[in-house]
């Protein structure tokens, strides 16, 4: 009786594990991507457009308040020429004299006779009449467009110049503007001079990790391989000189291969989905613990100051784009160089860290890590807020590093 139960667990011990042998390991991850709003697509051409809207991280979004990080591009100067004689000439006549030799050929083949050469000849200085002709009109020049931009990321007011150049006589382009091409624009262009976008560099490397790990399957083109062609021995039709006995006999023993035969490829497929079901999971758990301690991204607000408040010293801050709302101390003498310096130069800093899914890209999201904090982007410092039991009218000790802000000491 113990035996027979022993055997009874033993079976079911096997039917569980053949059954999580054969069931993939389909844990997918997915991370947030990264809203950017670009004010100035028209400038990009096409396909620019679309390499931008369809890199994996970052995210174009159509609303301004919905974006992380605010890009404009400038179109500051457009230089125009016509192309160089001799690029044009060159070109030209380049065509034309292989159209002329190509044609002389052609003739001479149909002809057998020299008329071919004569109209080759007669092709070659009639085409460059016409090249003179063509070389003197308007429509002749190939013209040239030299653009210049200014790509600014304004969250942090820095900027990269780039140029763009299109025409010439091996390129026809007729346009008030060169729009910027991929040649000279991407994302790691346009991000990698900015202090704030270059620390996304982490966060690009393991997304790419993660798009890897999702395209993970097990490769079973080796099996399946072995199996069609151990198979291909078996299954042919009865013989005109096979008997019915023997054919009979044949069809018993081919049946009884090809169920071992389907035996062991489901053996081996197990075993492989086993193997690859484990690797799998172990890369699961080590990029689930990457995203967990990897270094958040920051984000920048901009700011609206307040009219000052001389009863209490203080400017409210306010913003856009996040929901926060808070007092700085400013000293009364200072109050109005401070605003005038330093208005449109103060920033929210948040702290994000990704959140990610197992379900679908938009069940991720992103997570505020720590206390949002006020940057003013040219001191570089940190202003710190008041807290509702500082705002009080009582005389405050001003520290002589700290020559705008108030710091109530008890």
């Amino acid at each position: 009786m113990t035996y027979s139960k022993k055997k009874y667990l033993f079976n079911i011990i096997i039917l569980v594990l053949s059954a999580s042998m054969l069931n993939a390991f389909n844990k997918s991850i997915y991370l947030p991507t990264i809203p950017v709003y670009i004010n100035g697509t028209d400038y990009l051409n096409d396909e620019l457009k679309e390499k931008l809207n369809n890199h994996f991280a970052y995210k174009i979004v159509k609303e301004k308040n919905d974006r992380f990080y605010t890009f404009s591009i400038q179109n500051n100067k457009n230089k125009y020429r016509r192309a160089w004689l001799s690029e044009t000439i060159l070109y030209q006549t380049g065509v034309l004299l292989v159209g002329g030799v190509v044609e002389a050929i052609t003739q001479a083949i149909s002809t057998d006779d020299s008329e071919g050469t004569g109209f080759a000849i007669v092709a070659v200085y009639g085409g460059i009449g016409y090249l003179a002709f063509f070389l003197n009109s308007d429509y002749g020049f190939s013209r040239i467009v030299t653009s210049s931009y200014k790509i600014q990321y304004e969250e942090e007011d820095s900027y990269i110049n780039k140029k763009q150049k299109l025409g010439g006589a091996f390129n026809t382009f007729i346009g008030d503007f060169s729009p910027l091409t991929s040649e000279k624009i991407n994302w790691p262009i346009i991000t990698g001079k900015q202090s704030i976008l270059n620390s996304h560099t982490n966060y690009i490397e393991l997304f790419k990790e993660i798009i890897k790990y999702n395209a993970l399957s097990p490769n079973f083109n080796e099996i399946n391989k072995w199996k069609k062609e151990a198979l291909q021995l078996y299954g042919d039709p009865k013989g005109e000189f096979e008997t019915s006995i023997k054919y009979q006999n044949r069809i018993d023993y081919e049946t009884d291969m090809i169920q071992k035969i389907n035996q062991e490829y489901k053996s081996k497929k197990e075993a492989i989905q086993f193997e690859f079901n484990q690797k799998k999971e172990n890369k699961f758990d080590n990029l689930t613990k990457k995203i967990e301690k990897i270094t958040p991204i920051v984000r920048l607000h901009p700011v609206k100051l307040s009219a000052y408040n001389a009863d209490n010293q203080t400017f409210t801050i306010t913003s856009t784009t996040h929901s926060l709302k808070k007092k700085i101390n400013v000293k009364l003498k200072d109050a109005q160089s401070f605003k005038s310096k330093y208005s449109n130069s103060l920033v929210l800093k948040q702290k994000l860290k990704p959140i990610y899914s197992t379900y679908s890209s938009t069940s991720s999201e992103w997570k505020q890590e720590d206390e949002v904090v006020l940057i003013n982007l040219k001191t570089k410092k940190q202003i710190p807020f008041l807290v509702p039991q500082e705002l009080i009218l009582e005389p405050a000790i001003i520290k002589e590093d700290s020559p705008f802000i108030y710091i109530i000491e008890e």
